[in-house]
């Protein structure tokens, strides 16, 4: 409701107007009285209040000036787009970690939340609004909904999650209503509909890709949010040295100072509600820091805290899973002694390392369930073993691997991925030369670390991956014909022993917020047919229930939420913990709802307007017509009985 000329509340000065008039309109009548002894005891006040008494004439006449004042206030609610029109709202809401980030005393999700109870309450009589929630996966919660009441019910039962940006996938959603409602629209015969979309974020328009979208008017971005310093752990990684004699993994997080001021906290290692270490953390503006949490970590469960909190406090806790040492179980199938020989002299050197070596036609009656890994040399599995996989020259018919070629001369180790396990620490290695390889494709499974390059173009040289849940290598060269003695093979070595590490870690013990946690689980542990079946509890305490068909892996997709995982069933109880790690949802240094100015009215401009008003002033102006005819028929009937005898002459007159 609202008034389209406030205005016309000057009206309202006719009331003492008309109160003025009526007290001098009285008729005095002059009445015989037989004694004026009550008004000498009576008070002058009283007998003045009793001057004024107000008869339904008055009444009508007063309702008649305010129904004329409310007509010139012209009242008005809004309404449908107008005649015939229809209106669909779709909004959209980011439900991504900085939305926790705090605002005064407030989340920037809360201040989202107003703004859609806001556009919500504009719902006229034939709109109806589509909610999307923007989450791991982009979720409809409402499709067609006319009940404002029902679209803020549904807005207050959800809330932002811990996960990175996630937006994409659910303005596509949007963006595909918005445009096919528009085809509709504009279609021989169409729906007389116009469709709008409500972004509710804490980015930019630009950021969202839509700052040149919109041409149409229809598009609006409900921005929250201003810039705030943050501090965030932003990374942590649980390492195990197959080399060190120590009995668990390690852990490294590196802390990062996300504002322009000096930063000086606590970085505290806790496990089973005891705290277990804790160090000062001092960070210049932009600074970062990386440490290993404590010398010596329990079995279970480690959470890291930074802390005092501050405005996103969902990026001061990550968590790890922390294993103890188990001895590495590799069984090599080769018929090449010289094969056989390195790798045995390399797992000598290697504590925690058993290897075993048998021939290729012992494969099919090995059980496999024995190993951790299986190194194929020169030949491989007619199917892929229980155990991770690192396959050697593999033959040019591979099931696994297309391999283009027979053999390729001449190589050099060209370039690498640092970033990926395998490909750390190898300086030098373009120094060192595989002799030659084969030619191998790129599977859809895996990527490239290690590369070389013929007349031909680039081609990978080692592969790495996850087949059916397993991690997977691929080396196009011949890794067991390096002489590892030789000081000049020592990148290759280090390239090798990449490769075992990685391998090594048979579980995954740790995710992203947001990413599917896979693992394969026991057979023994599956109902006869029908594959596996157990449930996760979430940080919340929430139960889901996953299930993996015989022989594939188990996928945990709904990790929405940072902290420990459990799962349960099938033969199995293990954790596992999933993390925001996420810089840029951790840096919230970014514009706020005013700072992107021209990206910010470039689709405000061309926002959805505010529903049509329907003015109400008509239904008062009737009313006040309504009210004078009533006027005049008390008045006429006042003034009949009123009227004094008309005087009938006689007969004799």
């Amino acid at each position: 409701m609202g008034l389209l000329n406030p205005a016309g509340i000057a009206w309202l000065v006719s009331v003492p107007a008309l109160i003025w008039i009526y007290r001098r309109s009285r008729k005095k009548r002059r009445i015989e009285i037989s004694s004026i002894i009550p008004w000498r005891v009576l008070k002058e006040s009283v007998v003045r209040s009793s001057l004024f008494r107000a008869d339904l004439l008055f009444w009508v006449q007063l309702a008649i000036l305010l129904s004329l004042a409310a007509a010139a206030c012209r009242p008005y609610r809004h309404g449908a787009a107008g005649p015939g029109r229809r209106r669909h709202f779709v909004m959209v809401m980011d439900r991504s970690a900085s939305m926790q980030a705090i605002e005064g005393s407030r989340r920037r999700w809360d201040l989202a939340l107003d703004r859609a109870a806001i556009v919500a309450r504009r719902l006229g009589e034939r709109d109806r609004a589509t909610l999307i929630a923007a989450g791991v996966k982009p979720e409809v919660l409402a499709s067609g909904e006319t009940s404002a009441g029902r679209i803020e019910a549904i807005l207050r039962g959800i809330g932002p999650a811990d996960i990175p940006d996630a937006m994409a996938p659910a303005l596509g959603m949007g963006m595909a209503l918005l445009r096919e409602g528009e085809r509709r629209r504009r279609a021989p015969g169409g729906a007389k509909e116009e469709t709008y979309l409500h972004v509710f974020t804490d980015r930019s328009p630009e950021s969202l890709g839509l700052g040149g979208e919109g041409a149409g008017g229809a598009i609006r971005v409900e921005r929250v949010g201003s810039p705030k310093g943050n501090a965030a752990i932003t990374s942590l990684a649980v390492y195990t040295d197959l080399f060190s004699p120590r009995q668990t993994a390690s852990a490294y997080v590196t802390v990062e100072n996300l504002s322009a001021e000096r930063y000086a906290g606590t970085l505290a290692a806790r496990a089973g509600g005891k705290e277990i270490s804790s160090r000062p953390v001092v960070l210049p503006p932009g600074g970062s820091f990386t440490t290993s949490v404590g010398e010596t970590l329990p079995e279970g469960v480690v959470e890291i805290v930074l802390d005092p909190p501050d405005a996103l406090p969902a990026d001061n806790r990550a968590w790890a899973v922390m294993t103890g040492r188990r001895t590495e179980r590799i069984v090599l199938f080769t018929r090449d002694t010289a094969c056989a020989k390195a790798f045995k002299e390399l797992a000598a050197a290697i504590p925690h390392l058993e290897l075993a070596v048998l021939g290729p036609e012992k494969y099919a009656s090995t059980d496999m369930a024995r190993f951790h890994t299986a190194v194929f040399h020169r030949c491989e599995p007619g199917r892929p073993p229980a155990a991770n996989l690192l396959l050697i020259c593999p033959p040019p018919r591979s099931a696994l691997v297309p391999v283009k070629g027979e053999w390729v001369t001449g190589l050099e180790f060209l370039n690498w991925d640092e970033g990926h396990p395998v490909g750390e620490n190898l300086r030098g290695l373009n120094n060192v030369s595989p002799g030659g390889a084969r030619v191998l494709s790129l599977p859809p499974w895996a990527s490239p670390v290690v590369i070389s390059a013929t007349r031909e173009g680039d081609i990978p040289l080692v592969l790495c991956g996850r087949l059916n849940g397993r991690k997977v290598v691929v080396m196009g060269y011949d890794a067991a014909a390096i002489d590892y003695r030789k000081p000049e093979s020592l990148p290759a070595l280090v390239l090798l022993l990449n490769t075992f590490k990685w391998l090594g870690t048979d579980e995954r013990s740790q995710v992203k917020t947001g990413e599917a946690y896979e693992t394969l689980l026991p057979e023994e542990g599956a109902a006869d047919g029908e594959g596996v079946s157990c449930k996760v509890i979430d940080p919340r305490g929430r139960e889901h229930a996953v299930s993996a068909a015989p022989g594939e892996p188990l996928v945990f997709g709904e990790t929405e939420y940072a902290g420990r995982y459990l799962l349960a069933g099938g033969g199995v109880s293990r954790s596992f913990a999933a993390n925001l790690l996420s810089r840029a949802e951790s840096d919230l240094r970014g514009g706020d709802g005013t700072g992107d100015r021209a990206a910010v009215e470039e689709v405000a401009s061309v926002s959805v307007p505010p529903p049509p008003p329907r003015d109400k002033g008509a239904i008062f102006l009737l009313a006040a017509a309504a009210l004078m005819l009533a006027d005049w028929f008390f008045y006429s009937a006042g003034r009949r009985a009123t009227a004094p005898p008309v005087p009938q002459e006689s007969e004799q007159g």
